[in-house]
């Protein structure tokens, strides 16, 4: 529930409020169910009373899990949260810490995820910290003030790794959700391209460059595809490329539906892209010109155009509303 008072994402017990502070209420962010006032909102409430800059966030504040009165209200089995600072009571998790850049990410906070992952998570920056080992660990000492400040507890947690590889994912490869895989249209400042594997109909080889803020288009075994989004149709390409600042055709940016296919001709000046999602289901397209399309059609009947807005770099974002249905439907803009 949103406290307009307190202006952060608060937990109830039994109708009761919770004056304590979850990592893992960043979970809404990661995922977007929060619109991008309440996720800053809510970052900016984790950085303030979670976060040491040195080692990462803590799992949960205050760290009174182990005094008697919460013990009875939450009925833990004596101390098994753990001495103050330490384990559920505080310690820093590897899993929070990925909660967390990857929030800084969703907020627009780029640069500031990879600067906190750099720190936190590497095996360097874990090993340069207080009481550091390069070890990917089950939790962190958090208390600030204890010479056991940043000891490390279980330094081979394969999971921890895998939450890592999460974060590096997100933050340099892919924004994926239920439907589709997409790729990344913005790097950090602090890298000029990635290159990594990524399953898609098999092993596949992706490669990101370009430093320009206006958002590319993909290249899939030398075929020019005007998406950020994977399309199925084309799960069998091997290699991968998104090169930014190169384009000038409309792009695919976002769909809440399964992507087939999406094409571009350019002697009609027309983008088209099959979809498909389940009866009934409010289906929503977004495009990215430099021209505002003069109408729409889906499956070939007159559809209307929900918004066109002005975005970076004098371009236009168009979205499209409709009803989706389980069969393949076929979405034409005409500029």
């Amino acid at each position: 529930l949103w406290d307009t008072s307190d202006q952060y994402l608060m937990n109830y017990n039994a109708g009761e409020k919770d004056y304590h502070f979850y990592a893992g209420s960043l979970i809404a962010s990661v995922y977007g169910l929060l619109d991008q006032d309440h996720a800053r909102s809510l970052v900016s409430t984790a950085a303030k009373q979670l976060v040491d800059e040195r080692i990462g966030i803590r799992i949960a504040m205050p760290p009174d899990f182990s005094t008697d009165a919460v013990i009875r209200k939450f009925k833990f089995a004596g101390d098994e949260a753990g001495p103050p600072y330490s384990y559920a009571n505080g310690g820093v998790w590897p899993h929070g810490n990925a909660w967390y850049a990857m929030s800084l990410k969703d907020v627009g906070r780029l640069n500031d995820a990879y600067d906190f992952t750099k720190r936190t998570m590497t095996l360097d920056g874990v090993a340069s910290s207080p009481n550091g080992l390069p070890a990917m660990y089950e939790y962190r000492n958090s208390n600030a003030d204890s010479l056991a400040f940043g000891t490390i507890d279980k330094p081979s947690f394969l999971w921890a790794g895998g939450m890592y590889l999460q974060v590096l994912y997100r933050l340099f490869a892919v924004d994926e959700n239920e439907w589709n895989i997409g790729i990344r249209d913005q790097l950090p400042s602090q890298c000029d391209s990635v290159s990594c594997t990524l399953t898609f109909g098999g092993m596949r080889q992706l490669l990101i460059h370009g430093t320009s803020h206006e958002p590319g288009m993909l290249n899939a075994d030398g075929i020019t595809v005007p998406s950020r989004i994977l399309p199925l149709d084309l799960s069998s390409m091997s290699r991968w490329e998104s090169s930014r600042g190169l384009r000038s055709e409309p792009i695919l940016t976002a769909a809440n539906a399964i992507v087939y296919a999406v094409k571009y001709n350019p002697a009609t000046n027309r983008i088209s892209c099959d979809v498909s999602s389940f009866d009934g289901h409010t289906t929503t397209l977004k495009f990215v010109s430099k021209d505002t399309p003069r109408r729409c059609t889906v499956d070939g009947k007159t559809h209307g155009i929900s918004s066109t807005i002005p975005v970076d770099n004098g371009m236009v974002q168009t979205t499209i509303v409709f009803s989706g249905t389980d069969k393949r439907q076929h979405v034409i803009l005409f500029f």
